[in-house]
């Protein structure tokens, strides 16, 4: 991917497409944290989350609001290269991801097509 973008060159771009997100978020957990910018994703309904692990997490929130992210159910996630990633994660680093995809699409299609099994 070549290298990899600072945090304030990804603000502008658009969010991934809910197409991306539906592929890559497969997963669910109470808990995640994004490998590819370290913020930790929490769930806030009781019935995912321990009430107590929740108000933990909020008062972390408050401290370090940048470093936390609250969601109102399960958090949805997946793994790309390795790394455990949250769709709709602010940092917004799985649009490099869709843009290397969706730019290269070509070439993927001419390798799944010549590798497919009859």
């Amino acid at each position: 991917m070549g290298t990899m973008k600072k945090n304030e060159e990804l603000e502008g771009l658009e969010p991934i497409s809910e197409e991306f997100a539906n592929a890559v978020g497969r997963m669910h957990q109470s808990i995640a944290v994004c490998d590819l910018c370290g913020r930790t994703h929490f769930a806030t309904d009781p019935e995912v989350l321990d009430l107590e692990e929740i108000n933990e997490f909020k008062e972390l929130k408050k401290q370090q609001p940048d470093r936390y992210v609250a969601w109102d159910e399960w958090i949805s996630m997946g793994v790309i290269d390795s790394k455990s990633v949250i769709p709709n994660c602010p940092c917004n680093r799985l649009r490099l991801y869709e843009d290397f995809l969706i730019h290269h699409r070509e070439m993927f299609e001419d390798y799944y097509e010549a590798t497919k099994e009859d």
